[in-house]
């Protein structure tokens, strides 16, 4: 029933959607099946089969192999055969803590805003202590289909999967076949020699256990990972410093070469925050390539500068959402306003959401050019001017539409998280939580403010969140998880519950109800902030 029916079928040409329709008739024999399977350890031919359907790499050069990614259509019955090993694997190797803690990647609770957050404010705390922080980023080539086989299953047998799980997993990974789609041509059917194939259930997890060891070879920095993508932080105050970095960086090609990996040396990039011009931190790898030094490089999707600001990803950003506007408006010829909201919704504010928990401005400035993209937007659609034909200002256009604010958006995610972390619905990057004695019951459930010196760190996530969540009243921040239901139902519910409370305070600048006085007006954040704080 959890089958996505809008996957294409593999090389059996059993669709998802024939398997739900008959699943009262198809489940014992299915059930038979995956018996007969884990019993005898063999898996038909025509279960480890796949297509591989070449997908383009934007900005890459067309003409070239190495610019398509390969994913694979394999068979809809094998994948929920996988996803059956696939939940016990992992209950196995998260009940006995065998992931590596830095791994982020297709874990529960875990994702790429959770190990953003978790290495950020790391980065933070260190250029606090007045450190340089050399963080290195890592790429490896090809990493998914390059892993080699021998060297998994004795990783899988060290943590412990033996008899039929390590049988069943031995023989999904060897002997598979596959043939190449491009239009309507197939290519021979050729033997996977090595690697996991993508668009499998259970690649993931294999990825994650190939993996589970590069922690303990990294000696004196912090790492962070997220599936192949990996990357190193060390903080530096003396020379002795920079040769501990490069200690680690030679420990990482030890830790590569022994399970036979291969890194693109040209693609390792170096950010120096909080940079000591007496610090002379040159890196180099063992073929003698120098590590390049940058200004900025785009991690996890979110555009990482080495002044620790988030402003040339805001300026990225409104850039992206330009270029999406214009095609819109350029493509439909429809103004009215459910259609655009639609599409605003789906293709413009997506860009702005993301991750944006981590990076969302308190700078003025920034935050004019994103609450810019939504007015310029909603001035075009129908709801720009009323029946009568007067013109509506950019927040009575919101009220029409019941849109948020950009700057009431982001305020919004931050608390819904914070509450998340307090239900271990997310990982944890730090945040600390205190309930008041009996006797001063009525202040409640608190977030603890850690201690901070710098701006940076003042509109950092660990501090803006405890701030946001403590400004709540105190039925809502101590608003229960019902454990009853859906854990997604649960989570609607106390957003329902934020929502009826965020729709009593306005949402728009104290001092400035026009939004083109908005933008002109005083500089200063205080007077025109649109902070639920400053309204308590």
């Amino acid at each position: 029933m959890q089958l996505n029916t809008n996957t294409s079928p593999g090389p059996d040409k059993i669709p998802s959607i024939l398997l739900k329709q008959t699943l009262y008739t198809t489940t014992k024999p299915l059930l038979n099946i995956l018996k007969q399977i884990t019993e005898s350890g063999h898996i038909p031919k025509i279960l480890k089969s796949s297509i591989i359907c070449p997908i383009y790499k934007p900005g890459k050069e067309r003409d070239k192999p190495a610019s398509y990614r390969p994913i694979c259509l394999t068979s809809v019955i094998m994948r929920a055969f996988e996803k059956i090993v696939k939940t016990q694997l992992v209950q196995y190797f998260e009940e006995n803590e065998l992931f590596n803690d830095s791994q982020h990647g297709f874990r529960q609770s875990r994702s790429c805003l959770s190990q953003l957050l978790n290495f950020y404010d790391e980065i933070l705390k260190q250029m606090e202590d007045g450190s340089q922080v050399d963080v290195l980023y890592i790429d490896y080539e090809k990493c998914f289909d390059k892993i080699d086989h021998r060297i998994l299953l004795a990783k899988l047998q060290s943590l412990g999967v033996k008899g039929k799980a390590y049988e069943f997993i031995k023989n999904f990974l060897t002997n598979r076949t596959f043939t190449v789609k491009v239009g309507e041509n197939m290519s021979d059917e050729m033997i996977v020699i090595s690697g996991i194939p993508q668009g499998t259930c259970l690649g993931p997890i294999l990825m994650l256990i190939m993996n589970f060891d590069i922690d303990s070879y990294i000696k004196n920095g912090k790492v962070g990972s997220f599936a192949d993508d990996s990357k190193i932080a060390n903080k530096l105050n003396n020379a002795i410093d920079t040769q501990k970095m490069q200690q680690d960086i030679e420990n990482l090609e030890k830790w590569t070469n022994e399970n036979n990996m291969q890194m693109n040396n040209d693609k390792f990039v170096l950010l120096c925050y909080n940079k000591n011009p007496e610090i002379n931190n040159s890196y180099k790898l063992s073929d003698g390539t120098i590590i390049k030094e940058a200004n900025q490089t785009r991690d996890l999707g979110v555009l990482m500068s080495n002044d620790g600001k988030f402003t040339n990803h805001v300026i990225n950003i409104v850039s992206n959402c330009k270029r999406t506007i214009s095609m819109i408006f350029r493509t439909f010829r429809t103004r009215d306003d459910q259609v655009m909201l639609t599409l605003y919704r789906s293709l413009v504010l997506s860009k702005i959401d993301y991750c944006s928990v981590l990076w969302c401005p308190n700078d003025l400035s920034d935050l004019r050019k994103l609450e810019g993209i939504q007015s310029n937007f909603t001035l075009r659609m129908t709801c720009a001017r009323t029946e009568s034909g007067n013109r509506r200002d950019y927040w009575q256009r919101l009220n029409h539409l019941g849109l948020y604010s950009i700057q009431r958006r982001f305020e919004r995610y931050v608390v819904i998280y914070v509450w998340k972390i307090l239900h271990s619905i997310v990982h944890n990057p730090g945040l600390e939580f205190r309930n008041e004695a009996q006797v001063q019951s009525r202040h409640g459930l608190k977030c603890l403010i850690p201690r901070y010196q710098s701006k940076l760190r003042e509109n950092s996530f660990l501090v803006r969140g405890p701030n946001l969540f403590n400004s709540l009243p105190k039925d809502l921040r101590e608003y229960p998880f019902d454990y009853t239901i859906h854990q997604q139902q649960a989570v609607n519910n106390f957003k329902r519950a934020l929502d009826e409370y965020l729709s009593i305070i306005p949402d728009e600048p104290s001092l400035r109800s026009d939004y083109t006085k908005y933008m002109t007006g005083s500089t200063a954040y205080g007077d025109v902030t649109n902070s639920i704080i400053r309204k308590m």
